[in-house]
């Protein structure tokens, strides 16, 4: 839809009987939802620049999913471990390399120590371990 088109739709609506009184707001997936339609209203309207040039904008009060706090929470939970998996799979990565540096008797020792470093300035120091 381009502006004039939502300015021809806009303008019927606001013509009609209490047309002027309405707020626009923007429908939001809301599963078993009862009653009115689930909406978060628009605080703004703006033309886009640069690279969203030839865009208009309709800028939400709010979070445009209406998630529960449960909901919220799993998909958080969710998120973190993704985000663990990943950085898991990053370090076995150079644990990897570490090993087969340590394995390969052309390779000086300062080039593993480096690459030690290196996984550290990364991943951070490790936690205080028992030795």
């Amino acid at each position: 839809m381009d502006v004039w088109n939502a300015l021809e739709h806009l303008t019927k609506i606001a013509a009609q009987p209490g047309g002027q009184d309405l707020n626009l707001a923007i429908p939001v997936y809301a599963p078993g939802s009862i009653g009115a339609s689930p909406t978060v209203p628009v605080a703004a309207i703006s033309a886009g620049i640069d690279w969203d040039h030839g865009r208009v904008f309709m800028h939400p009060e709010g979070q445009l999913s209406r998630l529960t706090p449960e909901t919220q929470a799993a998909l958080d939970r969710s998120m973190a471990k993704l985000r663990l998996e990943r950085e898991h799979a990053a370090l076995l990565a150079v644990l990897a390399r570490v090993h087969d540096a340590c394995a390969d008797p052309s390779r000086p020792r300062q080039a593993v120590g480096e690459m030690l470093a290196a996984a550290l300035r990364k991943f951070g120091e490790p936690a205080d371990l028992d030795r």
